[in-house]
């Protein structure tokens, strides 16, 4: 207990110095981040940056009712490569001044972009924001021990429970361009951050409720979960109509004590576009877990996940959920890749499951399945005469088995001589054809036809060279 008094008091002393050692001034509605900058510190440009995110993100969250942004016109935050730590507890009632519920908490409509060398003059000179990485990290600097009640034990805590929250209405909010790592969601306490209900056993990477912020170029990689979401957790209600989208991310690497390795979906209608779910752990639903939800998937790859024995390698569907599949690959899942307990797999269309024990019974193939490949289920000509006999190899550039799940290092584009390519239909696509990539950035179309999968092939492996 001396421990947790000492860290806590520590805590807000340092929040008091940083409050007061310097006075944010944004430039051009834009904020300035940059780890280990030097000069005033206002965040008015590169050279007078601000050192630390959470900063920046408490002065937004404190200057918020001050009318100097909105929807329209938001405030951006422009954060250079480097490690950041979330620094606050966000707690509403003020009561959880803890260490370990610190989180980088999304402010109404700000815009937050990493990946930045820390000279550029607009989000879009970003090149490449992966090559500049912005790492949030849930690591704590010093562990955190904390005295059990019961059996006077001592538990100690080496990451906060949630990398990032997003919750309520944020209007157009943005987090674009970092590397999400770290978090562990094992604390047994709930809070409230903007009214919305935050458990601090779930949702280790990013923790959303009932928020539609935008969520695009991240990598959420190596969190936990004690029950639900290591990733991420998701919640919304049955009745909200809205979609949450995710693009370009890449889940990998996660794991939950319970239920959704990688993201566990409660109440939530869910689209991916180019995004990767590889590696993540959980006793069911190794990529997804998905509670009375929908969810869309679009050039999205799920492999080498690990959902238990039986229980969804790839994704779990309980409770009336469902789920439509285009032009997405899933191969490799340990554990039935697709388990349903409630719901429905609605369509399958320009997809490879390359991963057995998906159950005929999930799917007809003369209703639901055309210009795909699923092992156990279509056959030669089958769909309409579009489908390929489940047996065929596609022809990945580094193929694994189920047997090696959990892993993160499969290459599932496709090779130049795969079955698979030119074998998809254009008009099943739902985005734009001509101008879309695959998540390796290549032109979605590049023949005279979309390929099968997520991605466009032409790729052969690079050959050995003896020296």
């Amino acid at each position: 207990m001396r421990t947790r008094l000492l860290l806590s008091a520590g805590l807000i002393f340092a929040a008091f110095l940083s409050a007061f050692s310097q006075v944010i001034t944004p430039s051009s509605n834009i904020i300035y981040v940059k780890k280990d900058a030097v000069g005033s510190g206002s965040g008015a440009s590169w050279n007078d940056a601000v050192p630390e995110l959470a900063d920046a993100l408490k002065w937004a969250h404190q200057n918020l009712s001050g009318g100097t942004w909105n929807s329209g016109n938001p405030l951006q935050i422009w954060v250079a490569k480097g490690t950041y730590k979330p620094l606050y507890s966000h707690d509403d009632a003020g009561t959880n001044l803890l260490p370990v519920l610190n989180s980088f908490v999304l402010v109404k409509d700000v815009q937050v972009y990493g990946g930045f060398e820390g000279n550029e003059a607009t989000p879009a000179a970003r090149t490449n924001w992966k090559a500049n990485p912005a790492v949030l990290s849930g690591e704590l600097d010093e562990p955190y021990e904390e005295r059990n009640p019961g059996d006077g034990g001592v538990t100690v805590y080496t990451s906060v429970c949630h990398v990032v929250v997003t919750a309520g209405e944020l209007g157009s909010a943005v987090l674009d361009g970092f590397t999400i790592v770290g978090g562990k969601a094992q604390y047994w306490r709930s809070y409230d951050v903007n009214g919305k209900y935050i458990n601090a056993s779930t949702g280790g990477g990013i923790y959303v409720v009932d928020s539609y912020a935008t969520l695009r170029n991240l990598v959420i990689t190596n969190s936990s979960a004690s029950y639900y979401g290591g990733g991420m957790y998701i919640k919304s209600s049955w009745t909200n109509a809205k979609v949450l989208k995710l693009s370009n991310i890449s889940v990998m690497g996660n794991s939950a004590g319970m239920f959704g390795g990688g993201i566990y979906l409660e109440e939530v209608t869910l689209a991916t576009h180019n995004c990767v779910l590889m590696g993540n752990v959980a006793e069911r639903g190794g990529a997804f877990y998905m509670d009375l939800s929908k969810l869309s998937l679009v050039n999205t790859v799920i492999a080498g996940n690990d959902g238990g024995a039986f229980y969804g390698g790839a994704m779990y569907l309980k409770d009336g959920s469902s789920v439509e599949i285009i032009n997405t690959t899933i191969s490799a899942n340990k554990g039935a890749p697709i388990y349903i307990e409630g719901g429905a797999i609605t369509a399958v269309k320009n997809s490879i499951i390359n991963n057995t024990g998906v159950y005929a019974s999930y799917l007809d193939e003369n209703t639901k399945v055309t210009n795909s490949l699923v092992q156990s289920v279509t056959t030669n000509g089958g769909g309409g005469g579009t489908n390929l006999a489940g047996h065929v190899n596609p022809q990945f550039v580094k193929g694994r088995t189920a047997n090696d799940a959990p892993f993160t290092d499969g290459d599932y584009r496709l090779k130049t001589n795969s079955p698979v390519v030119d074998k998809g239909a254009n008009g099943s696509y739902p985005g734009d054809i001509n101008a879309d990539t695959d998540p390796a950035g290549k032109p979605r179309r590049a023949g005279a036809s979309i390929d099968m999968g997520a991605y466009e092939g032409g790729y052969d492996p690079l050959p050995v060279t003896m020296t």
